[in-house]
């Protein structure tokens, strides 16, 4: 399908941090004009501004375009080598939360590929990007399962939005612990999440039998 003429652009400053530093950043948002008014676009505008600070800056560094847009027969999020198309949804924190999952996906092309070292990631659950190992435990979500891609970038998210529970989960997989691992040396930097709510007894009793399981980490509930 081909994109109609863009009307317009804008351009964000996200001040994304990392640890204990800040910087800034610039994205430039550019809005498709079929059916996407100005003030859902604002709305969802914000929402992405928001969401890239949460995001380490190095993370961004392949990223040159957001493309917001209404079309309901689409993906919620589709990612190539420096661009990110993103549906304009109705639900602001799922909006995030599927940016978050697309950033997966670019720094997955970006960083960690192109580096043999951070190709371990793969191989952890992975014969090859569409075939998992005879033991298919240790996905955070059933999307994760389908290949190697959506493994890496859910498990992003994952670390990401749902750092309580993921730590919680690796505690009962050898599997899920080296995925956790990877992310917080290979691609964190060492730098740990912890956005849910904190009067959750999940978060303080570590009920395994808790953990929300989904298909779909995106569409996980997440305090921020």
């Amino acid at each position: 399908m081909r994109w109609k003429m863009l009307t317009g652009s804008l351009l964000i400053v996200a001040t994304v941090w990392a640890g204990s530093f800040a910087s800034a950043t610039y994205i430039p948002v550019q809005i498709e004009n079929d059916g996407l008014t100005s003030v859902k676009f604002n709305l969802c505008e914000n929402a992405v501004r928001e969401a890239l600070t949460w995001v380490p800056v190095r993370h961004l560094s392949g990223l040159r375009n957001v493309v917001l847009h209404n079309h309901t027969d689409w993906h919620r999020g589709l990612a190539g080598d420096s661009v990110i198309y993103l549906r304009c949804l109705d639900d602001l924190a799922e909006l995030k939360s599927v940016l978050i999952h697309e950033i997966g996906h670019i720094v997955d092309i970006n960083l960690a590929r192109s580096n043999q070292r951070l190709n371990y990631f793969s191989e952890i659950s992975w014969l090859n990007d569409n075939l998992a190992v005879a033991d298919d435990t240790g996905f955070v979500s059933g999307y994760a399962a389908t290949d190697a891609f959506e493994d890496f970038a859910e498990t992003y998210a994952y670390y990401l939005l749902h750092g309580d529970k993921f730590r919680t989960l690796m505690t009962a997989s050898s599997i899920t612990k080296r995925k956790y691992d990877f992310m917080e040396y290979s691609i964190f930097a060492g730098t740990e999440y912890s956005l849910e709510n904190k009067t959750d007894p999940l978060t303080s009793g570590s009920n395994l039998a808790r953990v929300e399981f989904s298909y779909d980490v995106t569409r996980l509930k997440y305090q921020r």
